[in-house]
């Protein structure tokens, strides 16, 4: 036991770096502190954690404790100051953090106050449990005896709670005397009622979130803003639901800055939800503290309650911390199901959270959850990624932020995937001669290695039998990140000159640890030249007019025709329907010359002095085989010849008039008009003084 008679002020140079919480005067909890009325007292309480100091409400200001808080190096520390001790002051003073807590027990050596002075004389207990009996001293000299009505004594006995009366019955119900005696004799009166512990208990949350077991930061200058609820199947058994502040005397419900918003609404047939909101505006800093909601029932004494620690912080005690137990460095294989991150958080306020994907962009919540899914917890977010892509490799961001801090965590994504090849042609054909630049698009993580190589196929289908490597100077790469910090993206670039057939391939290899193996995947394009157009045409002047020399030439590639290519005439003119084939015939001025090329055969027909009954559909006719060599089919192609009536030149009306003079003055324009008509249309010349401009 530590006793004593002077004021206690205490000065504390204790640094604690932990999360367990610490009180000074560091007491033993059960030796209690003991004072002396109208003493001064100041407890500190430390911890690495937010901290707040619980214990009894008083029934006046002038007895309320005054709080200091503030940090102190990485330590939170609470001074509870009693400037003038009372017996009132009685009691278990308890400092909770985040996960711990800490009670120091005051005992007021009162010689005219021998009994502690409980908050109600009215007791409920639910049946078959065990209730104390709040019938204590004010200080250890005091001796206590607890009797019921038939003057029954009770042994059950502690000093800092009182009497216990085990596994209550309704036979234990009715009145109480509790009696000390020192020089005089001090006694006090309580009335136990038993009854059914069907009360359920108030749940508290703020910002729609539960706050249970945590203590509530406010800025101050903010919005206090606590909803207590409770569902009720029995509303009959209910007096009401309110809020109980604390301590009892501040501003309370006549402050303006209050507001009460009560509400009762059916949630089935059966139940009923029960609310009431209590909202603070413009906080200070006499506004921390203890907070609870209760819920009294119709019986005596009958309550069930809800405690909610509120600590108002200055603008230069705002703080922001976020955590994480999850892996910031991540590699799985591609299409695997899951990857998240969990960060929990610690705030002064209820922070803004956004998370980011490696692109930037800010990722919402998907609601068929079949790519993100975001979620917050108290005090923790989960950022979830589904079904694993390569272009889901890369950083993703969490950034939190309340007013005037703003926190980033980072987290790496890597997306094991064998290469994956895409090179696409761009034709069937291409042309002799002409340059191509083909691009081979290389997906996979670890980077791929790409290789061009190429095989020879001069007698197409027939090929050489092996693909040969090209030179790497002759191709280039860029190389594109999915994100800042991951490359899985590889476009090779290769410039080929149309001269020899064959067979282009782009192979990407990397190794991959989830297969413990090198991969190597490619792809593959035929590369056909072709000296015609589309590798199949007939070909002719665009314009034909009376006695013009005319040459249609018909060709088809060796790849994919036979060389036996006939030509064919069908007249637009009489009977269209006659197609005749068409034979070399030099006297009626029809000449037919076969040649054959590297790439192709073709047909050189030419019409000399072609007349207007010459005019019609010219076809081209060649067997399509297969890489065997068998005919699988004949395939036509047409040309149509409109041969045009020669028409003589002539002028049409409007032109400047020959051999009329025109006058104009120095500096004037001059407009001279020339419209002529013919067939082909006339070529003009003009001229002035017979000089030919």
């Amino acid at each position: 036991m530590v006793t004593t008679h002077v004021l206690w002020l205490f000065t504390i140079l204790v640094t604690c770096h932990c999360a367990d919480v610490h009180i000074y005067p560091d007491i033993p909890e059960e030796d209690g502190l003991h004072l002396v009325p109208g003493s001064q007292v100041t407890l500190s309480c430390r911890s690495s954690e937010k901290i707040n100091w619980i214990h009894k409400s008083f029934p006046a200001e002038e007895l309320t404790p005054k709080y200091d808080l503030y940090v102190e190096g990485e330590d939170h520390v609470s001074n509870l100051t009693i400037p003038i001790v009372s017996y009132k002051h009685v009691g278990s003073y308890m400092c909770q953090s985040t996960t711990h807590n800490k009670s120091i027990y005051i005992y007021v050596t009162d010689k005219s106050h021998l009994l502690f002075k409980p908050s109600s004389f009215d007791l409920f207990a639910a049946l078959n449990s065990d209730v104390i009996i709040p019938c204590k001293p004010t200080h250890t000299a005091v001796d206590v005896c607890l009797y019921d009505s038939d003057y029954n004594k009770f042994t059950d006995y502690d000093p800092k709670l009182g009497f216990k009366v085990k596994d209550v019955t309704v036979f234990n119900s009715g009145y109480y005397v509790c009696e000390a005696n020192t020089t005089f004799t001090e006694k006090q009166t309580f009335h136990l009622s038993p009854a059914e512990p069907d009360l359920p208990v108030p749940v508290i949350t703020s910002d729609g979130e539960d706050s249970e077991d945590t203590i509530l930061d406010v800025m101050v200058g903010g919005t206090l803003n606590m909803m207590c609820s409770v569902e009720l199947r029995d509303m009959e058994k209910i007096q009401g639901l309110l809020w109980e502040m604390w301590p009892a005397q501040k501003s309370g419900m006549n402050d303006t800055r209050v507001q009460i918003i009560s509400e009762d609404k059916e949630i089935d047939e059966d139940t009923r939800e029960v609310t009431v909101q209590l909202i603070i505006h413009n906080v200070t800093y006499q506004d921390s503290g203890n907070y609870s909601c209760k819920l009294l029932g119709v019986l005596e004494g009958s309550q069930t309650q809800k405690h909610q620690a509120v600590h108002v912080l200055g603008v230069n005690e705002s703080y922001l911390d976020v955590s994480t137990e999850s892996k910031v460095e991540v590699l799985r294989p591609e299409g695997f199901e899951k990857v998240e991150w969990s960060v929990i958080w610690k705030s002064s306020a209820k922070p803004t959270f956004a998370w980011y994907s490696p692109q930037g962009k800010e990722i919402i919540d998907d609601p068929e959850m079949d790519r993100y899914e975001v979620t917050f917890e108290k005090m923790k977010t989960v950022l979830a990624v589904h079904y694993l892509t390569l272009k889901d490799a890369g950083r993703y961001t969490l950034i939190a932020t309340i007013p005037g801090i703003r926190k980033e965590m980072n987290f790496t994504l890597l997306v094991e995937s064998g290469a994956q090849v895409t090179l696409e042609p761009l034709g069937i054909y291409y042309k002799a001669g002409e340059t191509y630049n083909f691009h081979c698009n290389v997906m996979g993580y670890p980077l791929p290695n790409v290789t061009w190589l190429f095989q020879k196929c001069d007698q197409y289908p027939k090929c050489d039998i092996d693909f040969v490597e090209i030179p790497k100077d002759q191709y280039e790469h860029s190389v594109f990140n999915s994100s800042e910090i991951v490359s899985t993206e590889i476009r090779s670039k290769f410039i080929w000159v149309a001269n020899t057939p064959g067979m282009l391939m782009c192979r990407a290899c990397n190794s991959v640890s989830y297969q413990k193996k090198h991969i190597c995947n490619n792809a593959t394009i035929d590369l056909l030249v072709t000296d015609l157009t589309n590798g199949y045409s007939i070909t002719g002047p665009s314009e034909t007019y009376e006695k013009d020399d005319v040459t249609l030439v018909c060709g088809a590639n060796k790849y994919h025709y036979a060389p036996n290519i006939s030509m064919k005439y069908q007249s637009v003119m009489g009977n269209g329907n006659i197609v005749n084939q068409i034979i070399n015939n030099p006297s009626q001025g029809i000449y037919l010359n076969t040649v054959a090329t590297k790439y192709s055969n073709t047909v050189h027909m030419k019409l000399s002095s072609v007349h207007v009954n010459q005019s019609g559909n010219y076809s081209c006719e060649a067997s399509r085989v297969g890489h065997g060599g068998e005919v699988k089919g004949t395939e036509v192609v047409w040309y149509n010849m409109h041969v045009q009536v020669l028409v003589v030149p002539k002028f049409k009306p409007g032109s400047t008039k020959t051999g009329s003079p025109i006058y104009s003055k120095t500096g004037e324009e001059v407009l001279l008009r020339c419209s002529v008509l013919g067939t082909p249309p006339p070529t003009i010349i003009w001229y002035k003084v017979r000089i030919n401009y």
